[in-house]
């Protein structure tokens, strides 16, 4: 990957929660953290990494939470 296109990556404000994610994580003691990033704007994407967050709830075992 050019220089660039890495400098220009890290503008993004998805880059930066994903840091400041990792930061928080690492503060709080967690040794593990999972990210997932799509894009909003495109509906079959959304819909699809919306599946894919509960089929990996369910293949850890972890509940989802539920308003």
């Amino acid at each position: 990957m050019a220089m660039e296109e890495r400098s220009e990556i890290r503008q993004r404000d998805g880059y930066r929660k994903i840091l400041q994610s990792c930061e928080q994580a690492k503060k709080d003691g967690h040794k593990l953290l999972w990210v997932d990033t799509f894009d909003k704007r495109s509906s079959a994407e959304l819909s699809d990494a919306i599946n894919s967050v509960y089929w990996w709830y369910d293949m850890l075992c972890i509940p989802p939470r539920r308003p």
